[in-house]
Parts: C-alpha cells; sequence; structure tokens
C-alpha cells in the first residue's frame, strides 16, 4: 500500500506525536508499505528551525527508506502568540494540501495534524482527489482551548468551530481517538463521524523504554542526594501542562527537606518556572532541559514517583504521552486530573497512583507526602503494575495490528460498495 503521513512534528523534534508518526513510517516501510511523510520543517517546542535546515517552499528527503517531504509554514515562533500559532495552522494546511495534489495517490492517508484549520484543507483536497483521510485525533478540539481558558465555554466561536471539526469527521473515512472516553465524546458532539470512529491507543516502543538495569548515575550528576524522595515532571512545559503550579507545591513543601520536585523538558513555562525558582530560593525544586532520549530510562527510573499534571478541565477524555512513558518506566504516578478523566479511571482502578484535583497546589503537595510516606515496597509494586498496563495497552505491536485491522477494515468495505454499485449497474435497462 501506498500510505501518507501528514503530521505537524517529526524527529529531530523531540514532541511524543513526533517520535510516534516516525515508528509508525518505520515499520510500515519495514513491512513493504510505500510510505512518504509530509511535515513542516523542524522548529518545536522553541517555534525556531533547527540548526542544519534551512527553510524553504519544500525540500525532499529519505530516512530509513522512508520518503520525507518537509513543507513550508509560518513558525510560532518562542513568544508563541496566539496570531503566530493560527496563522501557522493555516500556512501548514495550505502547503501540505498543495502536497497531496502532487503526489501518486495513495491508498491512505493519516491525518495527524494540528487541529480544525490544518486539517480543513486535508481534508477537502482528498475529498477532490477522491482519497482516504483517516483524521488521527490526539485531543479533542475546540474543547482543549475552551477548558484552556482561550475561548468561551459554549460560546459562538467554540460552537462555530465544533461545526466545522464536525464536518472535517464527516469528510475523513474514519476518526481514530486515543482512549475510550474520547470515542464516547465524538459520537456524542460529532453527528457526522457517528459509526465510523475507532479507538487506538497511543504507544511507545516498549522494547527501548522500559525501568533501568544497572547502575544509575543520573542523580549524582545532578546533585540530587541519595536520601531525597524524588518527583518528576518529564515532558513539554507548555500552558496546557498547568507545570506552573508546581512553584506553589515546591513553596508548600519547604518544611520536607526529604522530598524533591524535578521538571526535565522545555516549553513556554520554563523560562518563568527558572526565574520564580530563583526569586523564591526553592532548594527543592530542580529544572532541567530535555535529557537525551537514550538517557530516558534513567533519568525517569531515577525518580520514585511521577507527577502528571494537568490544567483543570484538559484532558478529560486524552491520554497524554508523558503517561504513557511514565507506565512504561515502571512508576507510580500522581496525577492531578479531573476525577472523571480517563486518565483518573486507569490510575484507581489499577492502584498505580493518587489522584487529586487539578490547579489545587495543597492537594497536589497533600498527595506528594502521602506518597512519600510509603514504603519503597508499595511503590515498587505499584511500578510494576504500571509496567504491566503498558505492556497490555500501549505496546507499538499492538498499535501496528489495530492499524492493520483498521486498513483492512475500510478496504474490505469499500470493495462491498463497490460490488453493490456494480451490481445495481448490471441490472440497469439504461
Amino acid at each position: 500500500m501506498r500510505i501518507v503521513i501528514v503530521v505537524g512534528v517529526f524527529p529531530p523534534e523531540p514532541e511524543p506525536t513526533a517520535v510516534m508518526a516516525s515508528e509508525l513510517a518505520r515499520n510500515w516501510s519495514l513491512s513493504g508499505h510505500t510510505v512518504t511523510v509530509i511535515c513542516p520543517f523542524p522548529n518545536r517546542p522553541l517555534g525556531t528551525i533547527y540548526p542544519g535546515y534551512k527553510r524553504r517552499l519544500w525540500q525532499r528527503t529519505e530516512s530509513e527508506n522512508v520518503h520525507v517531504l518537509r513543507v513550508w509554514s509560518w513558525f510560532l515562533g518562542p513568544k508563541r502568540h496566539i496570531v503566530n500559532r493560527f496563522i501557522e495552522n493555516i500556512s501548514y494546511g495550505i502547503s501540505s494540501s498543495i502536497a497531496l495534489l502532487f503526489l501518486k495517490k495513495p491508498d491512505f492517508i493519516i491525518m495527524n495534524t494540528w487541529a480544525i484549520f490544518a486539517q480543513l484543507g486535508i481534508v477537502v483536497t482528498s475529498k477532490l482527489r477522491n482519497l482516504r483521510v483517516v483524521n488521527y485525533v490526539q485531543d479533542l478540539f475546540p474543547e482543549a482551548i475552551s477548558a484552556g481558558g482561550f475561548i468561551g465555554k459554549k460560546g459562538i466561536l467554540e460552537n462555530l468551530l465544533l461545526d466545522v471539526d464536525n464536518k472535517i469527521c464527516g469528510l475523513a473515512v474514519c476518526t481514530v481517538v486515543v482512549s475510550e472516553r474520547m470515542k464516547e465524546v465524538v459520537i456524542k458532539t460529532r453527528k457526522d463521524s457517528s459509526g465510523k470512529v475507532y479507538v487506538i491507543h497511543n504507544w511507545l516502543d516498549l522494547q527501548f523504554i522500559k525501568p533501568f538495569e544497572g547502575q544509575n548515575n543520573w542523580r549524582a550528576e545532578v546533585g540530587i542526594p541519595r536520601d531525597e524522595i524524588v518527583f518528576m515532571f518529564a515532558g513539554t512545559m507548555g500552558f496546557a501542562s498547568g507545570v506552573d503550579i508546581l512553584i506553589e507545591v515546591a513553596e508548600i513543601l519547604r518544611s520536607n527537606p526529604k522530598i524533591r520536585i524535578v521538571c526535565v523538558g522545555e516549553g513556554i513555562l520554563k523560562a518563568m518556572l527558572l526565574r520564580e525558582q530563583k526569586a523564591r530560593h526553592l532548594s527543592n525544586l530542580t529544572i532541567l532541559g530535555f535529557q537525551p532520549r537514550e538517557r530516558v530510562n534513567e533519568v525517569q527510573s531515577a525518580a520514585d514517583a511521577m507527577l502528571l499534571i494537568t490544567s483543570p478541565g484538559m484532558g478529560a477524555s486524552s491520554v497524554p504521552s508523558k503517561l504513557i512513558t511514565y507506565l512504561a518506566i515502571g512508576k507510580p504516578v500522581l496525577c492531578a486530573v479531573d476525577e472523571t478523566s480517563e486518565i483518573a479511571h486507569l490510575v484507581k482502578t489499577n492502584d498505580i497512583g493518587l489522584v487529586v484535583a487539578p490547579g489545587d497546589a495543597r492537594k497536589i503537595s497533600e498527595g506528594i507526602v502521602k506518597l512519600a510516606s510509603m514504603d519503597s515496597e508499595s511503590l515498587y509494586h505499584k511500578g510494576l503494575k504500571a509496567r504491566e498496563i503498558a505492556l497490555q495497552m500501549y505496546s507499538l505491536p499492538r498499535a501496528l495490528r489495530d492499524f492493520d485491522n483498521l486498513f483492512e477494515e475500510i478496504l474490505t468495505e469499500g470493495k462491498v460498495i463497490s460490488s453493490r454499485l456494480d451490481y445495481s449497474r448490471r441490472d440497469d435497462p439504461m
């Protein structure tokens, strides 16, 4: 088959969506499919082009038998203004749509890019060329930006964007979401997608991301004493992450010298965190940049527990990629998420950590203290269960099988429909 992946981020960008797109492309190529990736020039998370790249209208490269077509788009920029985000979205939608016009007709397009405006051009272009588009959704828009306070809830703009997203779902051959809860929301709110919504959980290469074995020297390298209890946030420090509340949490936990909060990653909030940490003299808070991918296991295994922080109302139906990494490493998790969320259900049902209210520094601090008071054996067994869940639900082979089954179902349905059409034409006396 010919498969085109249209994605908003792609390696060398380190975002989980980029890594997953790369793994899909590589594995499909190894299976004998012809795979093309359409993506912007690398610029995330800082919004500036990577060294060694020069932005142009397009650039073709090949990596591990995967054809990569990078197309021009507006960059978000380091200050991440909403206007730049809007232009980035539209410009990439236009450039990726133009690219689709000139590619040899694929069997499937996997559309995993920024919501609504970038997607709209792709589904319209695909409709003109009679191409099959799989609308692959990691988070729900406009619900996510409404929950984040960027637009009014249930207002005119949200309803308008919801109508557009409904049309996008209707134009796609199907919509793939990452959780059962998200599927329920899509079926309820996107009527045009009814009957065409599938769940394929996100994944990791669990042969690569796993508990670290051997002598772990990472704590010593960054100056964290062995006797401290480390709670680690690892991932993008963006507005949706809610990670800024950890400043208040560290302030509250000053009196507990054995607890340390560690934030590892990049993002728009990192500068503020560093500034506040220095201004408030928070010696119990360590802030570091992204660590090399080959050291992810060692870094996260150095923690006693992991922190999943979200802004109130965010992530009610999605499962963040950082959580899957936490599970794969085999660590208990403190989740500051809505009680009704998919994450809360996962953590409580499997007893792999604690769930507290998002946006509440006092509750988060109390949860940290409660986990820190548990004996090491209890934490270890919670971590073992977390790893088991990762193996059961979030493996790459499972995701590849799910996609293969989806493709087969769509192609089979298409053959049935074509057969019916052919039969009706033969019986038509005209």
